[in-house]
Parts: structure tokens; sequence; C-alpha cells
């Protein structure tokens, strides 16, 4: 019984930020040239496509920092220590190679290996109180809302960044209420 009250915390925990984190994600990924000119001027204007990939770490450490929270709360902060570890070297090790062979290309791809790599060691020791249906249970209102924010973004990027992005934020919200009617 506590392994299934563990489940239903991770799950309604990852689901309702989920909700709240998806919308972000999507609008920083569309609005990316905006964004960045936004944030540090016109230097960083050929940055944008990398903020495009790398707002979607955000999902991976959610992920992660959930999983690694229950790990703690189910006494196994040994499991939490190593996986820390293992990600920041893994981290630390790619960012060395692939950044002097890719460029900026390759922070893009050692972050990726890392989020690989944070998620799999989290998952693991998890899968027997979590399972993948579980995370699919906990993803699937966001990520329909998310696609539906996303399709209305494509058709209302003409009005700009400010009136579109609150439009879809609009769509994002009426069709994330529609789908958390579904249970």
């Amino acid at each position: 019984q506590g392994a299934d009250r563990v489940r239903l915390v991770v799950v309604n925990l990852l689901d309702a930020l989920l909700m709240l984190l998806v919308p972000f994600i999507i609008g920083v990924s569309v609005f990316a040239p905006f964004v960045t000119r936004l944030l540090y001027g016109s230097t960083f204007d050929g940055s944008a496509h990398l903020l495009r990939i790398l707002v979607w770490w955000a999902i991976v450490n959610l992920i992660g920092t959930v999983l690694g929270q229950t790990l703690w709360a189910t006494d196994r902060e040994r499991i939490s220590l190593v996986i820390g570890v293992a990600v920041a070297t893994t981290s630390l090790v790619a960012h060395l190679i692939l950044v002097p062979l890719l460029g900026l290309n390759g922070v893009v791809v050692a972050t990726g290996l890392a989020a690989v790599v944070l998620v799999v060691m989290h998952y693991r020791p998890m899968s027997r109180t979590v399972s993948v249906g579980d995370l699919l249970s906990a993803t699937w209102r966001s990520g329909v809302a998310g696609l539906a924010q996303l399709v209305s973004l494509v058709g209302l990027v003409a009005w700009g960044a400010l009136a579109g992005g609150a439009a879809s934020l609009v769509v994002y919200v009426g069709v994330l209420w529609l789908v958390t009617r579904i249970r």
C-alpha cells in the first residue's frame, strides 16, 4: 500500500508540474529568437536555435528531480548520490570532448547525453514503483494540450510574440481543461 501511495504522489506531482511547465517551454521554443534578443540583445542572435533545444532540458530535469526526491523519500539516498555523480561526470566529460569538436552544438549534444543518463538512472530504481504507463499517464494531458498550443502558434505566429503567445496560451488552457475531464 505504501508503494501505491508513492506512485500516486509521483504521478500527480509530475502531472501538475508538467501542466505548468509545458506552455512555457513551447512558447520559448517557438519564440526563441525573440526571447534571445529580449534577454541578451543582438549579440546572441545566432544562438536561438540552441535555446529551442536546450529549453526542453527543463522537462528532463523535472522528471529527474521528482524521481530523485522520491528516492530520498523512500530512504534510497545513496542511489540518488550515485546518480548525481554519474550525471555530473557524464556532463563534464561530454562537454570537455564535444564542445571543442562541435562548438555550441556540442553543448546541446552533451546536455542531451546527460539527460539520458539522468532519466535512465533515476527510472531504473523507481521502475518497481512507477511504471512507464504511470509516467505516460502523468504526461499525456500536458502533451495533448501542448500539441494544441504548438499547432495554434503556427497559425498565430503572424500576430507577433506577445499576442500569438497569449492566444496560444488560451488554447493550451482550454484544451487542458477539456482533457482533464477525461479520466
